[in-house]
């Protein structure tokens, strides 16, 4: 049977009071006392030999005393501006919990909320968010963010939610849905968050306790206004502050005075407080923190009045010196309760203010009740988790989780001491689900990194090692606090090595899933984890420096404001990492920011500084409590005189900033052409998906969302000359030059064209003017910009005119080769908001009308106003050509008409000056939608350079993505887009099919039976064995990527396999095709066909090699 004792004889027995050494001690010392008195008195002679024994016993009694007293740890004591550093981060921090723990998720915290990409709130919990999210309230009351209604009414919100939700022995399910409540899929129990949440409510049992004998309005209320107070100041900025002075006026007299000095002192704040601040111009985001600086003041004067009725009327009121608000100032609940009784009971107040005295009594005594009711739920939720499910008694280890989906225990188990597991381990010991000597089956292998010796973890991150110092004491001496100390150093020094900010822990990095969420990864230091590959990466996440505050605090509250200067804040605090992995970042950058807050890492956050600005708090709350106290002296294991180190062998070698074959990587994120007379146009595609754009070395290309071109274009190899264009006119010498070769079809000085995954950019130099074109598909939008920036390298002003044109289609590339200017018919335009509309009036009622938009973001001084021209007529002119349009006459204004017109296009003009060495930025933008507001929306969006340049950078965001999913470098991803304009032009490679050309006599039809409706371009794919099935799986990857890119043709592999009735190699194409994107696509349009030459007549096989585009062969 299962011997225990209550948590009430556990305290009696653990108690180490004077008083209890001395109720103990007594009768021993007064025994020794009586016998030296005795025996002194027999041999009066020899007494003094005697006397000293007496005074050892009666010393032994202080000695007593002081060695069960708990180990006093060097404190070191932060400056003032450091601990304003930690406040400001805290309060930032608790503005996370208080604007997302809302009713909308069930008062549970959402997993995360991403900024950018804007995904915004990740609907979905975990138990180690939530136990934080409790814990919050704790934290906040401590830095006097919150009163304590606000506590206890925050904490019964979430209970009452976590009562409802589905348990398993205790136990809460590893993920839940926020807004439905129920368990994700797969219904898993995670030992590490079972952990982490009971130990967390414990902590909380215990400090809901403490609070009640604390203050309720003291100092740390004042300075909890003071932090926001302070961030609303560098929000509203110095110009706007002249009203808010007199109440930062008085919040510093109070502080400097270290008292409050009366509760009237809170009446005056709210009067001094300027209300009509939250109706300042800057708008909603400028009054983020006015806001809660309102809410604070409203809300502690609520409970003010609620706690101290009488107070607002002591002037109305006789009063007697005994209600003086001087002596009740820092009464706690307890001593509320008490005065208010005792008061009432002995008729010490004045009649006339009884009627105040009772409800506020009543409210005190609520308080404690709900207070009482919460710890009693607390542990109760703690002591019915049930630990033993999860332990593997043959291996004396925990298991990672039970799957509850599948019904059996996770075949891995945590097996080191070095882990965020450890929480459980102890919690399981203390409440006796699992037996001690668990503890001591952890591993203990050290390792030695950078001249400091350490427990080893398995991934190396701040995480594992120091989070459970959240709520467990540090003992000096121990294995643990080397561990602490050197982990930290280790971290420190890491970071220096590769000159970043130092801090590397499991967080979000910059990758993305296909929805463009952050991907999670545990990253460590190589040397302090067990983990391969650690060296690869180098991610920063702001929350290990937090952690680190419990064992450094100096250099990690230095480490943070360093992270401050760079820019890596946001307004919940620091954000969740910053990316320096250089295969992740755009060339020209040095990092890339993970712009998200994900709530267990603000909590652990919050934790951190609450236990270093109010001396361990939360460790102190956490060993309060006698089941804690009761197994503690596990936590005390002295270091090992005699050790064995471990050389982790990625710590033997000179860490590198690049990976080996990064530098052959960076050469091929790019193909770079530097001419354009090529045997036919080398072609390159962007897209989000949907809406693709395919460009030429020349200029030229299309535009198209879906099967919808928006642009007119033409299969043309020895001309080129169909695309959007953009005339530049230097107004100065009245040369004229397009940003690309054609329409002008001149390649200026210097001609450079780049295209890569995510962008293609087209780069001259004309005179003294550099054109650098950039063109991206946004991530978020059906739009593309194209960015021009003109650099003038002259000693002079110049002033240039830059004019888009391009011909409209919203219509199908088979409709518009039919009939075009009976389509055209169809256009109407219009000119809104400095943005020309174009839209397709539909011709049936089953139609929806397409619209199309065109706008300008200019970077730089724009001279005169914005001109425009729908009319391919006039803007190109009567037996002139694109080459030398009309338009470009000088001193020819574009008409600025809209309407309907028989040969519409869509052209801007923006004149802009520049000046001598300055660079000015044009960027135009095309966007799809199928409704008026919509496209006008994003005519609005972009025509402010700021969402254009976020454009460029989610585009780059969006490739690495794309590259990810497909497991393809940037160097695979562009030869497969070099082979594009294979399947778009005519390529010479047909020449060495000309045989087959000329015995070809079948045509389109006969391709029918095979469910190929010729209708596409034709890759031909020609396989013959098991050795040829690599590239089959190239070619489906290819193939995949093509219609990413809104590149579509017909992959039609054929098996040339000679074998008899067993058809293996048959067999395995299928297998590899139903593997990938191509199982929904087998014998579609546009996607994978599978043929085996046997089966097909010679003459359809001869029609094929005719037609197809491009034939590879296995070989």
């Amino acid at each position: 049977l299962l011997e225990w004792e209550t948590a009430l004889d556990a305290e009696k027995r653990l108690d180490a009071s004077l008083k209890t050494m001395f109720s103990t001690m007594w009768p021993v010392i007064l025994f020794v006392f009586l016998a030296v008195l005795t025996i002194s008195s027999a041999f009066p002679t020899n007494s003094g030999q005697f006397i000293p024994v007496g005074i050892a016993w009666v010393v032994s009694l202080w000695v007593a005393y002081n060695v069960s007293l708990p180990i006093q740890h060097k404190k070191i004591d932060l400056s003032p501006s450091e601990q304003i550093t930690l406040r400001r981060y805290s309060r930032k921090i608790w503005a996370f919990f208080e604007e997302f723990l809302c009713d909308e998720d069930h008062w549970l915290p959402p997993d995360n909320v991403q900024i950018d990409p804007p995904n915004g709130v990740a609907h979905r919990t975990s138990p180690t968010n939530i136990g934080l999210a409790l814990l919050a309230n704790l934290a906040a009351r401590d830095f006097g963010y919150i009163p304590l209604a606000k506590v206890y009414t925050n904490i019964e919100q979430t209970l009452k939610t976590l009562e409802g939700l589905e348990h398993w022995k205790g136990h809460l399910y590893n993920w839940y849905d926020t807004q439905t409540l129920v368990p994700l899929e797969p219904r898993y129990i995670s030992t590490v968050d079972s952990g982490n949440f009971v130990m967390y409510l414990m902590t909380l049992k215990t400090g809901l306790v403490e609070i009640l004998d604390k203050p309720v309005f003291d100092l740390r209320c004042v300075s909890g206004l003071k932090d926001t107070y302070t961030l609303l100041l560098e929000e509203v900025g110095e110009d706007t502050s002249e009203d808010l002075k007199p109440f930062g006026q008085e919040l510093d007299r109070i502080l400097s005075s270290d008292e409050v000095g009366g509760l009237k002192t809170w009446i005056n704040l709210q009067s001094l407080w300027p209300a009509h601040i939250l109706n300042h111009e800057l708008g909603k985001e400028g009054l983020f923190w006015a806001g809660n600086l309102d809410r604070m003041i409203r809300t502690f004067h609520e409970e003010l009045q609620e706690l101290y009725p009488w107070l607002t009327h002591l002037k109305h009121l006789e009063t007697q010196t005994i209600l003086d608000e001087q002596d009740i100032n820092n009464f706690s609940i307890h001593e509320l309760a008490k005065f208010y009784e005792e008061g009432l009971k002995s008729g010490r107040f004045p009649t006339e203010i009884n009627e105040f005295i009772e409800p506020a009594l009543r409210k005190v005594l609520d308080y404690i009740q709900r207070s009482e009711k919460l710890q009693l739920q607390l542990e109760e939720i703690a002591l019915v988790t049930d630990f033993l499910p999860l332990f593997d008694e043959s291996r004396q280890l925990f298991s990672i989780g039970y799957n509850v989906s599948e019904g059996k225990l996770d075949k891995s188990y945590y097996d080191l001491l070095a882990s965020e597991a450890r929480q459980a381990s102890f919690f399981a010991i203390a409440k006796g689900d699992v037996p001690p000597s668990h503890w001591f089956k952890l591993g203990r292998a050290l390792t030695m990194t950078k001249g400091k010796r350490s427990l080893v973890s398995w991934s190396g991150t701040m995480f594992e090692f120091i989070m459970p110092l959240l709520v467990m004491r540090n003992y000096e001496g121990t294995l643990l606090d080397e561990t602490y100390h050197s982990v930290v150093e280790v971290q420190r020094k890491y970071g220096l090595e590769h000159n970043v900010p130092w801090g590397v822990s499991e967080s979000g990095f910059h990758a993305f899933d296909p929805q463009l969420n952050y991907q999670y990864k545990a990253f460590g230091v190589p040397g302090l984890g067990l983990k391969r590959g650690l060296i690869q990466d180098l991610v920063v996440a702001p929350y290990a420096s937090f952690l680190a505050l419990m064992v450094s605090p100096r250099e990690a509250v230095s480490n943070i404001s360093v992270m401050e200067q760079k820019g890596f804040g946001g307004r919940y605090g620091l954000y969740e990492a910053v990316d320096f992995t250089s295969e992740r970042i755009p060339v020209g950058s040095s990092f890339k920011l993970v712009q998200s807050f994900m709530a267990h890492h603000q909590g652990m956050s919050l934790m951190a500084i609450d236990n270093v600005v109010f001396k361990n708090v939360m460790q102190d709350r956490m060993h309060n409590e006698a089941l804690i106290k009761s197994t503690e002296l596990l936590l005390q294991e002295r270091l090992p005189e005699a050790t064995t180190i471990i050389p982790q062998p990625e710590d033997q070698h000179h860490v590198t900033k690049q990976r080996p074959n990064e530098l052959e990587l960076e050469k091929n994120q790019f193909i770079l052409l530097d001419t354009v007379n090529s045997p036919i146009p080398i072609a390159h595609c962007i897209s989000n998906g949907q809406y693709s754009v395919m460009l030429t070395n020349s200029g030229s290309g299309f535009s198209r969302f879906r099967n919808i071109c928006l642009s007119r274009w033409r299969e043309d190899v020895t001309q080129d000359a169909w695309g959007m264009y953009f005339y530049i006119q230097n107004l100065n010498s009245g040369d004229v030059w397009s940003a690309t070769y054609q329409p002008c079809r001149y390649s200026g000085e210097d001609y450079k064209v780049t295209y890569a995954p995510d962008q293609v950019e087209f780069c001259r130099k004309d005179g003294n003017i550099t054109t650098h074109t950039e063109i991206v598909v946004s991530p978020e939008d059906q739009a593309e910009m194209r960015r021009i920036s003109l650099t003038n390298h002259s000693k002079h002003d110049r002033t240039v005119e830059v004019t888009s044109y391009f011909e409209v289609v919203l219509a199908r590339q088979s409709e518009d080769l039919a009939h075009p200017a009976f389509g055209n018919l169809f256009i109407q335009t219009e000119f809104v908001n400095e943005a020309l509309l174009a839209s397709r009036r539909p011709r049936s009622e089953n139609q929806t009308r397409l619209w199309l938009m065109h706008t300008v973001a200019t970077e730089g001084e724009k001279v005169g106003s914005l001109q425009y021209e729908t009319d391919r007529a006039r803007f190109i002119g009567r037996g002139r050509s694109l080459a030398k349009p009309q338009a470009l006459d000088a001193n020819h204004p574009l008409s600025n008409t809209v309407g309907a017109v028989l040969d519409p296009i869509m052209s801007l003009r923006q004149r802009v000056k520049i000046s001598p060495g300055k660079t000015v930025r044009v960027a135009f933008s095309i966007g799809y939608a199928e409704s008026r507001e919509e496209v006008i929306r994003i005519a609005e969006k972009y025509r402010d350079p700021l969402s254009v340049n976020r454009a460029f950078e989610l585009a780059w965001t969006h490739s690495k993505m794309e590259l990810r999913h497909l497991n393809l470098t940037a160097a695979q991803a562009n030869e497969a887009l070099s082979l594009g304009g294979h399947l778009l032009y005519l390529s010479p490679c047909r020449r060495d099919v000309a045989e087959c050309i000329k015995q070809n006599s079948k045509g389109q039809s006969a391709l029918w039976p095979y469910a190929i409706s010729g209708d596409l371009p034709i890759v031909l794919v020609r396989v013959a064995n098991a050795e040829h099935l690599d590239l089959v799986r190239r070619l489906l990857t290819i193939h995949e990527y093509w219609r990413l890119k809104g590149l579509f043709a017909d992959l039609v592999i054929l098996n040339e396999d000679k074998s008899g009735y067993v058809q293996a190699f048959q067999d395995n194409l299928r297998d590899f095709i139903s593997m990938g994107h191509a199982r929904d696509l087998l014998n579609q349009p546009s996607g994978v066909f599978l043929l085996q030459k046997a089966h097909v007549q010679a003459d359809v096989l001869n029609l094929i090699c005719t037609v197809a585009r491009m034939t590879f062969s296995g070989e």
